[in-house]
């Protein structure tokens, strides 16, 4: 016999609403975990490339700085020992976020460079599951597509290189992540606890690099535009307007510093040219694995981008070959400092760049694929622009940083890097079919895993053979002023010798150039190849990846007569 539920005995009622509830409780449970799995296997492939390096190049070999390291290090310990805040008349940004997050590491580690290179990797695997909490909660994109889309961030040669730096373009853009992820939990939940948490990661990113507070303007223009009860509340405005007004009070207080580098707006034509097609470029190589789950892409749309990044890429050519005097494959697809022709990061030492990767083989193909990437790019937007919402989180990001972009005026590769999560984004959510093609895009994703992998150990080995150089001449008796041994290792030793910064910067930029004679007329110098005048006293072997090949950097000393400590 039927029974109306409405006459059923209240036990019986309780009974079938406890069942509902525990199995929304399994479910909730399920779901929780299956984005946990996927988090795990999203950072356990960059886990693995990075554990694949210090196998091969173990911490002890790695007390070196990269780039700008030699200098944001030492203000780093300087603050860790307690003996305040000092920039070198080098840094253009704060730092104070990163040497926060340092100081834990520094303590357990020791001061070293490997210890601060380590605090970066760990905060750029905590910014990959922020990216993850974002897609999945906020794009709303299935776990694994998710999980794929982190791990392509992850993995990009621009994010994986500069992970292993201690520059300040991953933790700020990692602070900046995961800030947004609290931020929109904090929102959805209405949590106070996670938007104090939010607030207070957003602030070490603005007091890290002034660009960080594109996160909190993001999340400003969102809960406005989401989250109308929210709107008003005094703590809740509070949470995410600090931010930004800490922001603005850091920039003013790091300027009037006496020991700051404050670098001016630079409006360069070629750099907006530029951006034109390098923009498309560098997203649309990092986004290659993701372009590739879709099957198909309308012709319209790709004659449509095409004809763009043609066009772009004319222009450039021709204000470069008549105005500029350089030709085009000297930069497309790069467009310099980090991702170059011959390599990550290529300083020069005497005798030129070391050959890290050859240049023709190289460039061409990755320009062609570079290209290709492209124009897929701006085709999928073109077609799925309809399913883009700008007033998520991560474009939203992206807007507020493109204003801080062109007042920049370069058209550094690095300064990309906070465009490329809504870039990834984008492609994420006009690309996500029912029925993905995985099997190119995981071989486009181990291509670019193993690429990535060479490019930032080829770095590591030749950094590491230059200084195991250069600390070996010390040790028998050399000064280390007395070696020339490139940027990073000339700033180190002779800082205390820099007079104003106008001369300082003069000094830097020549410590960068090819072929030039011996730093400050050091007597020693560090090269690539034998040089006029000059007499072999040392050697390191190293070995690169892209391609491998054993290489070697020379010690040498100037031809004068008797000669050094190394020779007698």
């Amino acid at each position: 016999m039927l029974v109306h539920e409405s006459e059923q005995s209240p036990n019986a009622q309780v009974g079938r609403i406890s069942a509902a509830s525990d199995a929304a409780v399994r479910f909730a449970d399920e779901a929780r975990g299956a984005d946990l799995r996927a988090l795990a296997v999203a950072l356990a492939v960059p886990a693995a490339l990075w554990l694949i390096l210090f196998a091969v190049l173990p911490p002890s070999q790695q007390d070196f700085p990269l780039n700008d390291d030699w200098a944001y290090a030492r203000g780093a310990f300087a603050f860790h020992r307690g003996e305040g805040i000092h920039y070198y008349l080098w840094a253009t940004c704060p730092l104070l976020g990163q040497w926060l997050w340092a100081m834990p590491f520094t303590a357990a580690l020791g001061e070293s460079h490997a210890a601060l290179r380590l605090s970066t990797i760990v905060l750029a695997l905590l910014g990959g599951a922020a990216f993850f909490d974002l897609l999945r909660h906020e794009a709303k994109l299935p776990a694994r597509q998710a999980a794929f889309a982190t791990t392509a961030l992850l993995v990009c040669p621009l994010y994986f290189v500069l992970s292993n730096t201690f520059m300040t373009d991953i933790p700020s853009l990692a602070f900046s992540l995961i800030a947004l992820a609290l931020f929109a939990r904090a929102f959805r939940q209405g949590r106070v606890g996670v938007l104090m948490a939010a607030s207070g990661v957003a602030l070490l990113g603005v007091i890290n690099r002034q660009s960080a507070v594109a996160a909190p303007l993001a999340a400003a223009v969102f809960v406005f535009w989401r989250y109308p009860r929210l709107r008003w509340r005094p703590l809740w405005l509070l949470a995410v307007w600090g931010p930004v007004a800490a922001g603005f009070a850091a920039h003013y207080w790091f300027v009037a510093r006496a020991d700051t580098y404050t670098m001016p707006p630079i409006v360069r034509a070629e750099n907006y040219i530029a951006l034109l097609w390098a923009v498309p470029i560098h997203f649309g190589l990092a986004a290659l694995p993701l372009l590739l789950l879709v099957p198909s892409v309308s012709r319209r749309s790709l004659l449509l981008a095409g004809g763009f990044l043609a066009a772009a890429v004319g222009v450039w050519a021709v204000f470069h070959g008549y105005y500029l005097g350089t030709p085009l494959w000297d930069n497309v697809p790069y467009t310099g400092n980090v991702i170059t022709p011959w390599g990550a990061l290529p300083l020069p030492v005497l005798g030129g760049r070391a050959p890290v990767v050859t240049i023709l083989p190289v460039l061409i193909p990755v320009a062609l694929v570079g290209s290709a990437a492209g124009t897929l790019l701006l085709a999928r937007l073109i077609d799925g622009w309809r399913r883009l919402a700008i007033t998520d989180l991560l474009p939203l990001f992206a807007l507020a940083y493109v204003p801080l972009l062109l007042i920049g005026g370069y058209a550094f590769d690095r300064y990309f890097l906070p465009l490329m999560p809504g870039a990834i984004w984008a492609v994420a959510v006009v690309a996500a079919p029912k029925r993905p093609r995985w099997t190119p895009a995981l071989a486009a994703l181990g291509a670019v895993a193993f690429i990535t992998l060479g490019l930032t150990h080829d770095l590591l080995a030749q950094h590491s053979a230059r200084w195991n150089l250069g600390r070996r001449a010390v040790s028998k008796g050399v000064p280390a002023k007395d070696i020339d041994a490139g940027f990073e290792w000339n700033c180190s030793h002779t800082v205390e010798t820099w007079g104003d910064p106008i001369e300082k910067k003069r000094l830097a930029q020549r410590a960068t150039r090819s072929g030039e004679a011996a730093l400050f007329g050091a007597p020693y110098g560090i090269s690539t190849i034998p040089l006029p005048e000059t007499v072999c006293v040392d050697t390191e072997p190293y070995w690169t990846w892209l391609p491998p090949w054993r290489r070697e950097l020379l010690l040498v000393e100037k031809g004068h007569e008797g000669g050094g400590p190394l020779r007698n």
